[in-house]
C-alpha cells in the first residue's frame, strides 16, 4: 500500500441506498503520511450515502494533532454520512476552510482538568477582589 494524492475537478459523491459512494484514506503511523484527495473546484458530499473509511498502516496509534486528507478550491456541500476506521482519539473536522482534516480529540479527562483549573482561577480571583 502506498500513500498518495488523488486529484480531480469538482467531485460529486453520488451514492445510493445499498451502494455508498466510498472514499478510503490510508494513514501511515510510522511516517505520519496520509492520502490526500486534492479537488480543483467543488466537493459535493450531499447524497446522503457518502462513506469515509480510514485504514491505519504500520502501527496502532498516531502522534500528530491534525492530518489533512482532502482539499478543495471551491465549495464544500454536505459531509460524509458514515465514517469508519478512524483511529482512536481522532475525528473528522470540516471547520478549516478548503480542507477536511482528521484531528485529535481531547479525552474527557482533559476537559475535566481544564474545567477544574478554570474553576480554581475564578475562585482565587474572586477571593482577591473580595479582600480589596
Amino acid at each position: 500500500m502506498n500513500i498518495g494524492t488523488g486529484t480531480g475537478n469538482s467531485v460529486i459523491f453520488t451514492g445510493s441506498s445499498g451502494n455508498n459512494a466510498a472514499l478510503k484514506i490510508e494513514v501511515d503511523a510510522t511516517s505520519n503520511a496520509i492520502d490526500l484527495l486534492n479537488i480543483k473546484g467543488d466537493l459535493d458530499l450531499s447524497s446522503g450515502f457518502d462513506q469515509l473509511t480510514f485504514a491505519l498502516l504500520n502501527g496502532t496509534s498516531l502522534n500528530q494533532q491534525s492530518y489533512t486528507f482532502a482539499t478543495y478550491t471551491g465549495a464544500l456541500t454536505g459531509t460524509f454520512n458514515t465514517v469508519t476506521g478512524a483511529p482512536s482519539g481522532y475525528a473528522v473536522d470540516y471547520s478549516t476552510p478548503n480542507a477536511i482534516n482528521l484531528i485529535a480529540v481531547p479525552e474527557p479527562s482533559t476537559f475535566g482538568a481544564l474545567l477544574g483549573g478554570a474553576a480554581l482561577l475564578l475562585s482565587s480571583r474572586r477571593r482577591r477582589q473580595g479582600k480589596a
